[in-house]
């Protein structure tokens, strides 16, 4: 896998683009979000973050990365 960009934004900055880039068919930011929000707010992300109460706001900063896949293994 080769990086080809990395952004750091505040979740509530989001755009359509990075929905859409990340190629899981999110309908719009909102389902985008809505997943995210499930996962980040989940009691597995909870726990390995060390923060039982951990809550994403819209200035909550994620990363947000591009990539390429240049080999698949089994194919090298």
């Amino acid at each position: 896998i080769e990086c080809t960009g990395v952004r750091v934004l505040p979740v509530g900055a989001v755009g359509a683009d990075v929905a859409r880039e990340e190629g899981e068919d999110f309908a719009d930011v909102a389902a985008w979000r809505d997943a995210h929000e499930r996962f980040w707010h989940g009691e597995e992300y909870r726990a390995h973050a060390g923060d039982p109460g951990f809550t994403v706001a819209d200035d909550t900063p994620a990363v947000v990365e591009w990539f390429a896949v240049t080999a698949r293994l089994g194919q090298l």
